[in-house]
């Protein structure tokens, strides 16, 4: 895929404010809404839990294979 460097500096920029907001040294705007983080809350049980299980073993054995 080819993007612009434009969209990949938004993007770092995007990245950057997050990771501020999250670790408490910046305080979002007031129109500031995150849509889905990718995180899943604690307590919650992770609806994707099999898939990822799934996939870090065929991961895993795709590493291994690149060992022998």
């Amino acid at each position: 895929m080819l993007v612009g460097e434009g969209y990949l500096s938004g993007l770092e920029v995007a990245a950057k404010k997050l990771r501020d907001i999250e670790s408490g040294n910046a305080r979002p705007a007031s129109d500031f809404k995150l849509i889905g983080s990718g995180r899943i809350a604690e307590g919650v049980t992770d609806p994707l839990a099999d898939i990822r299980a799934e996939q870090l073993l065929l991961w895993e054995k795709k590493l291994a294979s690149f060992g022998k």
